[in-house]
């Protein structure tokens, strides 16, 4: 097809590819010119001038072809092989990346004093075995605690006793001999300022 005087090079890129593409829909589908120019809603005559490349595919044309057809006459990538460039290949699409909730304040509060605070400064202080020590006095301190606790709820229910050895109850007697032992040391390795200062901020927020 010859460029027609006044046109640029783009002008007769667009109607070249616009013709081409509408005759190869038109003779894919069987269809006279007179058929698809009713469909489109316009005139034998302009149609004839579209198809011919004489005139280029007006955008209420395009329009039409792609809401009844869904049919592109100026696809991005015949434009660009008739101008001789590559298109930039398209991004992918990045994940929405939904963000995960934080905990609760308040728990993250003391898991962070617990993890941060007590068990680093176990890690720098002590040696291992010094560690495993200290873990095996926590394990006998919550144990203690447990059972004393459990304890006082069987006497508040009156629930049935364990067996007492000359009417003392010598595990009871043990696990708050524990607790009273551990207790000082324990809670010597707790941040007891940041605890206290958390506690207070929580009490004077409305």
């Amino acid at each position: 097809m010859e460029m027609a005087e006044g046109d640029s090079p783009y002008d007769s890129t667009i109607k070249h590819v616009g013709a081409t593409e509408l005759l190869n829909f038109r003779l894919e589908r069987g269809w006279t010119k007179k058929h698809l120019s009713t469909e489109l809603g316009i005139s034998t005559r302009d149609y004839y001038r579209y198809e011919k490349g004489e005139r280029p595919v007006p955008a209420s044309t395009r329009c039409a072809m792609i809401d009844k057809f869904q049919f592109d006459l100026l696809p991005a990538e015949e434009l660009a092989r008739h101008i001789g460039v590559t298109l930039a290949p398209v991004p992918e699409p990045v994940p929405t990346v939904v963000p995960i909730p934080s905990p609760e304040p308040e728990l993250d509060f003391w898991k962070n004093l617990r993890e941060n605070e007590v068990k680093r400064n176990r890690r720098e202080r002590y040696s291992k075995a010094r560690q495993k020590f200290i873990q095996l006095r926590d394990d006998a301190y919550i144990c203690s605690t447990a059972y004393v606790v459990i304890k006082i709820i069987v006497e508040e229910l009156s629930l049935p006793r364990d067996v007492k050895l000359l009417e003392v109850d010598w595990a009871f007697g043990a696990a708050v001999a524990v607790i009273v032992l551990c207790s000082p040391s324990i809670l010597a390795e707790l941040p007891l300022p940041k605890a206290v200062q958390h506690l207070l901020k929580r009490t004077q927020t409305p």
